[in-house]
């Protein structure tokens, strides 16, 4: 992924992140603030 990194220290976690488990499974958040795991949208 263009730009994108393995994050192994906690200041390196700011702004927009993604939090991908396997291969292409990513969490998302729902509108009711619940989280999904599922294939990119």
């Amino acid at each position: 992924h263009g730009g994108w990194w393995k994050v192994t220290k906690f200041h390196e976690i700011n702004g927009n992140v993604a939090i991908e488990f396997g291969t292409n499974s990513y969490v998302h958040t729902l509108d009711n603030g619940l989280f999904c795991i599922g294939s990119p949208r």
